[in-house]
């Protein structure tokens, strides 16, 4: 199995790569908004949370009445913990912890993928690996000669969601 891995870590550098590169690019965007959160006021938090603010006694806009017993302030504790702890590591002791659990996953993935194809039978020795990329999904056709696996990733991303794959086979 060791040689698999290493087979499929040569074969997937081109995924590595672009994953490291847009958790990275995704970590320094995170970062920044958790920069710009972290100094929301009441006010800022109500919209984010689509309620409306109440003024107290002193006239600053605080949160309604009623609003830690609600689930949005269960939620706002946990973001306000997050975003305090980003904002003390800094961005580059941020970089390398997102950078370190991307290497991780990516690992994780490839050992994952090798177990799968021993699953379905092929004979490790005499395997072949053939690439294809689409943007930044990877097909890859993987035969011993009798029998053929089909795997390829699929990679998802967003603003709060960060970068992760996953590989499918057939």
């Amino acid at each position: 199995m060791n040689n698999l891995v290493l087979l499929l870590t040569k074969e997937t550098q081109e995924l590595k790569s672009q994953y490291l590169e847009k958790t990275k690019n995704w970590a320094i965007n995170f970062y920044n908004l958790c920069i710009e959160r972290n100094n929301w006021q009441e006010d800022d938090w109500c919209k984010y949370f689509g309620i409306d603010y109440t003024l107290s006694k002193f006239n600053q806009r605080i949160f309604p009445k009623g609003f830690y017993n609600t689930k949005n302030s269960m939620i706002l504790n946990k973001m306000r913990n997050e975003i305090f702890s980003i904002c003390n590591l800094g961005l580059e002791k941020y970089l390398k912890k997102e950078e370190l659990a991307a290497i991780l996953h990516y690992e994780s993935s490839i050992e994952k993928l090798a177990f799968r194809i021993i699953k379905k039978g092929l004979n490790i020795k005499n395997i072949k690996i053939k690439n294809n990329s689409i943007g930044v999904n990877i097909n890859s056709e993987i035969t011993d000669g009798l029998i053929t696996v089909n795997a390829w990733t699929i990679i998802a991303e967003g603003q709060i969601q960060k970068p992760h794959y996953r590989y499918l086979i057939k």
